[in-house]
């Protein structure tokens, strides 16, 4: 049985099409009812507590009563940009030949143009830096339980236990999102 960092029981389901949803003990299992009833694997989804199946169940139902539109979860909202370097891991020799006001890669070509206009071939060579751009920290990012419209306004919605609202980590990217996206999330 897997349990999440707060040692709530995951629950495993399968969202069917028509709206309805079923409870199942393990991802494994979920998968194998999938199979037998001719769905996709992706049918069968995980969620971290029974509270937030359980108002994945409320919120499916408001949806289908039309009080709320566009029901989405997992939804990911970027709250830090990744941070790049680049730098320079080499120098490459390129040669070029001047024929007058033209310049060419290829000796051959600059050859044959200079015998079609009598001017000379000017070997030149160029060192030029190699670069590459490296990630010095990767972007981070709050991943919403559900997101929906009501009438025109749109919510992100958190399901929560009195534990986990005042982590410190979960604090820091509730007020991320508020300052970055302007949402401020409703918790459950």
């Amino acid at each position: 049985m897997r349990h999440n960092k707060f040692h709530n029981k995951k629950v495993h389901a399968i969202l069917f099409p028509n709206g309805t949803d079923r409870m199942y003990c393990s991802r494994a299992e979920a998968q194998k009812q999938c199979l037998a009833l001719g769905l996709d694997k992706a049918c069968a989804v995980e969620f971290d507590s029974t509270k937030e199946f359980k108002r994945w169940r409320a919120l499916r139902a408001l949806e289908r009563a039309g009080e709320i539109d566009c029901l989405q979860r997992q939804v990911k909202f970027e709250l830090i940009p990744a941070s790049h370097e680049v730098r320079v891991i080499g120098h490459k020799t390129i040669r070029k030949y001047n024929v007058g006001n033209s310049t060419f890669t290829r000796r051959d070509l600059a050859e044959r143009y200079a015998r079609d206009t009598g001017l000379d071939v000017t070997p030149v060579e160029e060192q030029v830096e190699i670069t590459r751009a490296f990630t010095i920290e990767k972007a981070a990012y709050y991943t919403a339980d559900f997101t929906y419209k009501k009438g025109d306004e749109y919510i992100v919605e958190d399901v929560k236990s009195p534990m986990t609202r005042n982590q410190a980590d979960y604090v820091l990217r509730r007020k991320l999102m508020l300052h970055v996206h302007g949402i401020k999330l409703l918790e459950t």
